[in-house]
């Protein structure tokens, strides 16, 4: 919006899994003073093929387009700063329990129906998925959860034990907003969320793009997880040296 309004109009071609839908989700889950630092959503508007999303404009220049004008020194400190931050957004939001009816299910978004994978170029969506044993039967490329399970039977109760959460798909800097003192004043473009293993959101957040700096990487790599979600990892990266494919 022109003259300073704090909002923003976003547009998506999608009518299901939206922003909305997952900011809807979320603000009715933290109010008051539990309320984080995403964006408010005051209005979605479905409309000839595209929805349109208002909600507030938060404070703060994204921490990319800082970095490139040198605002801060891309130092490894700087970095651990940023990803703890972005942790503690993240940690109530990690522990939030799915929804009955999406009870096991994975790769479905706060709409209840799929999303578009941050590791799918394609821009469609994949989903719902009945379990996790699924997803990373479809991540790895082996197929369905009942073709993992020929191949790998401990895949089981592994990757099931691995909590289930609420995931923002595309946390990188270019979604994390910052203030001149360094302090992280909100995450935003929750398009592509929806509900992954603890797993896949650690390697989300660890893996390489464009918009990812190495030190960032290594900060998120320092993350505290579970026992249950070092197993599930330690198992993708055992079933992907045995079976390479190009991601």
């Amino acid at each position: 919006f022109r003259f300073g309004l704090p909002f923003i109009l976003k547009t998506s071609e999608s009518y299901v899994s939206t922003e909305a839908d997952a900011l809807r989700y979320l603000n009715s889950q933290f109010r008051g003073k539990n309320r984080l630092p995403i964006p408010k959503l005051y209005d979605a508007i479905a409309l000839d093929g595209f929805t349109y999303t208002l909600m507030s404009k938060l404070p703060g220049q994204n921490v990319l387009e800082a970095q490139l004008a040198r605002k801060f020194p891309f130092t490894q400190e700087f970095c651990d700063s940023i990803a703890q931050q972005v942790e503690a957004i993240m940690r109530p939001i990690w522990a939030l329990e799915q929804p009955p009816h999406f009870r096991g299910k994975v790769m479905i978004s706060a709409s209840g129906h799929g999303v578009v994978s941050r590791w799918d170029y394609n821009n469609e969506l994949v989903g719902p998925l009945d379990s996790a044993l699924d997803y990373y039967g479809w991540h790895l490329g082996v197929g369905n959860g009942s073709a993992l399970l020929e191949l790998y039977p401990e895949a089981e109760q592994i990757f099931l034990a691995d909590r289930i959460v609420f995931t923002h798909s595309d946390a990188y800097l270019q979604n994390t907003l910052i203030l001149p003192d360094g302090r992280v004043s909100g995450l935003i473009d929750w398009e592509n969320a929806g509900w992954y293993p603890m797993q896949a959101q650690w390697e989300i957040m660890r893996s390489m793009c464009l918009c990812t700096k190495t030190q960032y990487m290594k900060a998120w790599a320092r993350l505290q997880v579970s026992d249950e979600t070092l197993a599930a990892n330690g198992l993708v990266w055992k079933i992907r040296a045995e079976r390479p494919r190009i991601y």
